[in-house]
């Protein structure tokens, strides 16, 4: 006489099988979702940090004249007196005939007192917000602009991220 069906060893063997199989996919789909979680942070501050700087740059660099960097050394007018290392907060200049300034703040950076950045979406890091200004006589003043956002702050691992944005202008009119 012939049993049909599954001894209790197939049935545990394919129980196996089935649930390795199963382990194997969902890990690689959960690993997706972190991936594009991580990819969709990084793009979320490169736009804005990009935009940020693209921003402050194209204003720094195309300034009717330069006016004075701000920072805890004070005020200087002119930079080929900056001492070295020296960081300023706030970059002031003639844009267009009126006056015009790029800041850092708490809310990261700002142009003409409006920020360049989504502070609902990422967050400037503390002091790291900086300019440094230096000058060749005779030329224009090298502004520096240094700064760091960061997105997801105190959350998972995947979706949160830093970077650091860095770039220096040639003031072109002065």
């Amino acid at each position: 006489m012939k049993n049909k069906g599954f001894s209790l060893v197939e049935v545990l063997v394919g129980t196996v099988i089935v649930i390795s199989a199963t382990t194997i996919v969902l890990s690689i789909i959960i690993s997706s979702f972190r991936i594009s979680s991580k990819t969709t942070a990084n793009s979320v501050l490169r736009q804005n940090g990009n935009y940020a700087l693209s921003q402050a740059t194209r204003m720094i660099q195309f300034a009717d004249k330069f006016e004075s960097v701000v920072g805890s050394a004070g005020t200087l007018t002119s930079c080929t007196t900056t001492p070295p290392l020296a960081e300023y907060r706030v970059v002031n200049f003639i844009y267009d005939g009126a006056p015009a300034s790029v800041s850092c703040t708490a809310n990261g950076i700002q142009i003409n007192n409006v920020s360049s950045i989504d502070t609902n979406k990422v967050k400037p890091v503390l002091n790291t917000c900086k300019f440094t200004c230096t000058q060749v006589e005779g030329e224009g003043p090298m502004i520096g602009i240094n700064f760091s956002l960061a997105v997801g702050a105190g959350e998972v691992v995947e979706k949160s991220s830093s970077m650091n944005f860095s770039t220096k202008i040639k003031m072109r009119n002065n």
